[in-house]
């Protein structure tokens, strides 16, 4: 069984590099300027305006070390979270988070502790850096907004943060815009101008629309980034641009409907296809989505929806993983929900087996569980649960058990010591006995188990392991 902790994505510290074709918006890199005489800025609003583009390229041009950490729903596992932040810290700034990031995952300090030590790093580094958290609305646990709470109340003065998210996150924003800590980009500072709007419809995406019809444009999207991206899309092979426009309400969500059934029709059918069935990826790789589509070019497909602005983002400078746009990403897999749902658990299933074959048991685990092939999950589980636990991942576990149902609880011996090891972690005892129980149940139906443990080194390893588990638990309930 592997026990080696599991590798941290280089994809998730890679600042996005900015596409040469891009609007500049100098008012805008300005005002970022400017927000770094301040400890904190927040830029946000919601999907498809732009957030990630305008930050990631102002910051291409910094002097100063810039750490970026593009969150996602697995870090709300207060260990993980604070693996990747040690990590990003310290690919701007090698003396920050030295001492946590050479600790074995086992070995982790409580998260209390960890954000401690990151904060004196930063107090004793000479240097100015700037941390970027983006997609910071995909956090939801109380430890992981806390330690963010804690990082800005003892924000040393070298570090700059920023912060990237659709929903205003649980800070005392009040508080920190009256005394000045807070500089603030929303929507309405994100909107493209009509001037923008304009270079973006005719240089960028290579349009020839008249000024009229880029005022008709602008008026139904409202300076939206994602509305005219998908416009663009559509109007690329349009034959009539005036009726597309026209074809356009103010509605928001009718103009993503419109748009993404329009942008995905012009499409070849091969195309149409791919989009649609990696749609369920979270992170787009070659060799992955040719494992879930069955071709052998996804990587040539890859770039070519890159180098035509088609809502991909490359996540590294070889250009080897990429992702969708979230907001393209969503509408996607809304598309494939109402056109092919019987082909979305087999898809899912392919990413599971393929990432589970490249020792990515977590996305594995995800995959599968998202597929709700749970025979596969409990197998995935049973190999990989309880190296995880150790490793510090327990509310990933825990996660896991709670997406569960109930009737697989019960599978699998090694599986259920990882959920009784995560309770215990996290202070559950009073959920702990069942799943002892179910070990000992599972254990009592293998026919290998005979009175004399000896007769299998795995079985007595699992028993060992019980009646070492109930003995703390016990412990722990004060009868020593």
């Amino acid at each position: 069984m592997p026990h080696s902790p599991s590798p941290l994505l280089a994809t998730k510290l890679f600042v996005p590099r900015p596409r040469q074709s891009l609007v500049l918006r100098p008012q805008l890199a300005q005002r970022l300027d400017q927000a770094l005489a301040h400890p904190l800025t927040l830029v946000s609003a919601p999907a498809g305006f732009g957030k990630t583009t305008l930050v990631s390229s102002w910051a291409s041009g910094q002097s100063m070390a810039v750490a970026w950490l593009s969150l996602d729903a697995a870090d709300n596992d207060p260990a993980r979270f604070v693996r990747y932040l040690a990590a990003a810290l310290q690919s701007a700034n090698a003396a920050v988070g030295q001492a946590l990031c050479a600790l074995p995952a086992a070995a982790q300090p409580p998260i209390e502790a960890a954000i401690t030590d990151l904060i004196n790093d930063l107090a004793a580094s000479p240097t100015e850096l700037l941390l970027v958290l983006d997609d910071l609305h995909l956090i939801d646990n109380p430890q992981v907004e806390e330690t963010l709470r804690t990082l800005v109340a003892h924000q040393p003065p070298q570090l700059h943060l920023l912060l990237i998210t659709r929903e205003d996150p649980p800070l005392p924003l009040a508080r920190l815009r009256g005394s000045g800590h807070l500089v603030e980009v929303r929507a309405q500072d994100l909107r493209f101008s009509l001037e923008e709007a304009a270079a973006f419809l005719n240089q960028v995406m290579g349009l020839a629309l008249t000024p009229v019809q880029i005022q008709e444009l602008d008026v139904r999207i409202e300076g939206w980034v994602a509305g005219l991206q998908l416009a663009a899309l559509s109007l690329q092979q349009s034959d009539d641009p005036a009726v597309l426009i026209d074809g356009l309400s103010s509605s928001h969500h009718f103009i993503l409907s419109y748009l993404t059934e329009e942008v995905l029709r012009r499409q070849p059918p091969e195309m149409q296809t791919f989009l649609l069935q990696t749609s369920v990826l979270n992170r787009l790789h070659g060799p992955l989505c040719d494992a879930v589509t069955g071709r052998t070019d996804s990587s040539d497909l890859l770039e070519q929806l890159y180098t035509a602005n088609a809502f991909v983002v490359a996540l590294d400078a070889e250009h080897r993983w990429f992702r969708y746009h979230h907001l393209f990403g969503e509408l996607l897999r809304s598309q494939l929900q109402s056109r092919r749902p019987q082909a979305v658990p087999g898809l899912l299933r392919q990413a599971a087996q393929w990432c589970a074959a490249q020792d990515l048991p977590a996305d594995a685990i995800d995959y599968a569980l998202a597929a709700a092939d749970y025979s596969y999950v409990v197998a995935l589980l049973e190999q990989h649960a309880r190296p995880l636990v150790l490793q510090g991942y327990a509310a990933s576990v825990a996660g896991w058990l709670q997406q569960l149902p109930e009737a697989w609880r019960s599978a699998g011996p090694q599986a259920n010591l990882a959920f009784a090891w995560s309770l215990l972690l996290r202070g559950q005892l009073g959920e702990i006995d069942r799943y002892l129980h179910n070990v000992e149940v599972s254990m009592a139906g293998d026919s290998t188990v005979e009175n004399d443990a000896r007769s299998s080194p795995v079985q007595a390893g699992l028993r060992a392991e019980l009646l070492a588990l109930r003995a703390g638990l016990v412990s722990l309930r004060g009868d020593t």
